[in-house]
Formats: C-alpha cells, sequence, structure tokens
C-alpha cells in the first residue's frame, strides 16, 4: 500500500473512503457498479439509444464519494482499476473460440458490435485476455461511436470496417430488439446464439455454410 501511496495519494484515499486508515473500502466497486446501472436506467429523458458519456458518469460518482472533484488522471485510473477487476471474473462461452475459428478457417472476416460504454482501449484489453482478439477482423463498440444497437449507425460502422455488405454478414446476438431486430432492419441476416456449449454451435456454423453458398 505504501507504493500505490507514493505514486497516486488521490487514488489511495478513494480506496480507503468509509474504512479504518490502512483498509482498503470494500464497497467502492459495489458502489461504482449500482451508480452506472443506474445511470444507465435514468437518461433523463433523452434518447434511449444515446450512449452514456461514462466519463462524466465516473467523475460525478467519484466528486460525490470523496466529497469534492476528483483529478481526471485518478478518474481514469480508477476506471480502468474497476473494469479490469470485472472482466478478471469473466468465462467465456464454451465453444465461442472455436466458432470463430472455423469461420475464419472458411475465409470469412469475423468482427464484434458491442453494447458498451466503457473506453475502446479497456474493452480491447479484455478481449485480449479472453482470448478473442487474434480472431476478430474488426470491433465497434457503442461508447466509439455514440449509439446503442439498435441504432443503424453502429450497424454501418461493422460494415465499414469488415469491407463487406451488409447483406453478406450474419449477425449473431442475444437480444432479439437491439441485436436481431437492429441487424436485419439494415439489411443483415441475424440468428439467436446458442446457450449451450460447443454441440449447439453446429446449426450456427451450417446457417454460416448456407450464408456463404447464398452469396
Amino acid at each position: 500500500m505504501a507504493a500505490l501511496d507514493a505514486l497516486d495519494p488521490e487514488l489511495t484515499r478513494l480506496l480507503h473512503l468509509g474504512g479504518p486508515a490502512g483498509r482498503p473500502r470494500r464497497g467502492l466497486g459495489r458502489a461504482l457498479d449500482e451508480r452506472v446501472e443506474a445511470a444507465d436506467r435514468d437518461r433523463s429523458g433523452g434518447d434511449p439509444l444515446r450512449e452514456l458519456d461514462i466519463a462524466a458518469v465516473y467523475a460525478a460518482i467519484l466528486a460525490e464519494l470523496a466529497g469534492g472533484p476528483v483529478a481526471p488522471r485518478t478518474r481514469a485510473r480508477v476506471l480502468r482499476i474497476h473494469q479490469v477487476a470485472w472482466f478478471a471474473g469473466v468465462r467465456p462461452r464454451p465453444g465461442a473460440h472455436a466458432v470463430l475459428a472455423a469461420c475464419r478457417a472458411r475465409g470469412l472476416r469475423t468482427g464484434l458490435a458491442s453494447n458498451a460504454p466503457y473506453p475502446a482501449p479497456i474493452l480491447r484489453a479484455q478481449l485480449r485476455h479472453l482470448g478473442f482478439w487474434p480472431l476478430l477482423d474488426a470491433t465497434v463498440f457503442s461508447s466509439g461511436v455514440g449509439w446503442r444497437k439498435p441504432h443503424p449507425l453502429l450497424f454501418a460502422t461493422l460494415v465499414r470496417r469488415l469491407r463487406v455488405p451488409a447483406a453478406a454478414i450474419l449477425l449473431v446476438g442475444d437480444d432479439p430488439e437491439a441485436d436481431l431486430a437492429g441487424a436485419r432492419a439494415f439489411g443483415m441476416r441475424a440468428r439467436r446464439a446458442p446457450r449451450g456449449g460447443p454441440p449447439s454451435w453446429v446449426g450456427l456454423l451450417d446457417a454460416v455454410d448456407r450464408l456463404r453458398r447464398s452469396g
């Protein structure tokens, strides 16, 4: 803890909020989770597809917890620590890596379009940590385009980065409205993501092969 104190005293002060000296605040991460979720639910009458300004959300939360404004560098570090702690506990769905590898073995381009308000560098670090980064040709995050699926700008950005027409894309997702309806409205094919382990991915690969033959 002494090394952290020397590196960033303000960050250390935040981590000690609510607990005796020398003992980190155990509820900081939970407080951040709850406040971000509340901000996501309450968009004050704005467009529900407009992505959150996550930096502003963190600034407000941390200022309230600290009793005053927190330096931008410290806010950025807290955001990164919070997100790294979160994705360290994520486990990919069984078979997900294999199906992406199978698509690439067929000569197909693969991409990810995600509703995620966090900065792209953190999200790319998550994909690297989970082993997905080398299996993807393109990524699009709502934080980067400012809008969430099913807004067409997110799908248009995916089409541009994959460098293939919308009609040649099969989008696999688990949200009927944001993923499936949004993709179809933009001219893509869409299919519900399999819920089980590797055997359930067989039907998805069959759909991929049918799309290749029809295109």
